[in-house]
C-alpha cells in the first residue's frame, strides 16, 4: 500500500552535516550566474541550478547535509513551475491529470512513494529599491532567503529528514516592465522498507507578501 507524507509551503513576493560532519566546500559559482534575469532570454535551468546551489550552501552552514540531485524530482518541480507561470499565480495545485498535488507529481515523474515537501514562490525579477534586474545569482539568494525567513518554508528547506531536491523556474510578463519569476522547490525522501507512516498533509505555509 502506497503511503506518503506531503509538506508544502507557498511563498508570494510581489514587487519589490550534522555535528561532526566534514565541512563541504561551496560549489563554485558559474560565470553565467552574473547575467541579468530577463523574460526575453530567461534561462530556467540556470536559475534552478543557482537555487539548488544557494539552498545547499545554507544547509551546510546550518550543519546539515546538502541535498542530493534527483532528475525525476526536477521534472516534477519544472512541470509545476510551468503550470503556475501559465496560471499567473503561485500554488501547489495543478489541473493536469495525475499532477494535482506535490505527491501526485512526484509519483507521476516515476518516484516511489515517500515523503514529499514543496516550496513555491512568486517574485518580481527586479529589485524593488533600485529598479535594477537581479542577476541569476542574486535572485536565487533572494528567493532562498525569503523562504528562510518564513517558518513553514524554512522547516522544509532545513529538514534533516529530506534527502533530495529538485527545482523548477519560469518567468512571465504581467505588465510592461513587470517581470515575475515563479520558482518551485520539491523535496523528497523515499519511504522506509518497513511499513511507511500513514498519509499526512501538513502545509508548511500558505502565502507571504512583502
Amino acid at each position: 500500500m502506497k503511503s506518503a507524507r506531503i509538506l508544502v509551503g507557498l511563498l508570494v513576493l510581489l514587487p519589490g552535516m550534522s555535528r561532526g560532519r566534514a565541512a563541504v566546500p561551496p560549489e563554485p559559482v558559474p560565470r553565467e550566474a552574473g547575467r541579468l534575469v530577463a523574460v526575453k532570454d530567461f534561462d530556467p535551468t540556470l536559475l534552478a541550478g543557482e537555487i539548488v546551489r544557494e539552498t545547499n550552501d545554507v544547509r551546510v552552514r546550518q550543519g546539515l547535509a546538502p541535498f542530493k540531485p534527483e532528475p525525476r524530482l526536477v521534472a516534477a518541480a519544472d512541470s509545476q513551475a510551468a503550470m503556475i507561470s501559465l496560471l499567473l499565480r503561485g500554488g501547489h495545485d495543478n489541473p493536469l491529470p495525475h499532477q494535482g498535488d506535490p505527491l501526485a507529481r512526484a509519483l507521476h515523474a516515476g518516484l516511489p512513494a515517500g515523503t514529499v515537501a514543496e516550496n513555491a514562490a512568486r517574485l518580481n525579477a527586479r529589485n524593488r529599491e533600485t529598479g535594477r534586474a537581479y542577476t541569476y545569482r542574486e535572485l536565487a539568494a533572494v528567493l532562498v532567503q525569503a523562504w528562510m525567513d518564513s517558518p513553514g518554508h524554512r522547516a522544509n528547506l532545513l529538514s534533516p529528514k529530506l534527502q533530495y531536491l529538485g527545482c523548477g523556474t519560469r518567468t512571465a510578463l504581467l505588465l510592461p516592465g513587470e517581470e515575475v519569476v515563479y520558482a518551485i522547490q520539491d523535496f523528497y525522501t523515499p519511504a522506509p522498507a518497513s511499513e511507511p507512516p500513514p498519509p499526512a498533509f501538513r502545509p508548511g505555509a500558505t502565502s507571504l507578501t512583502r
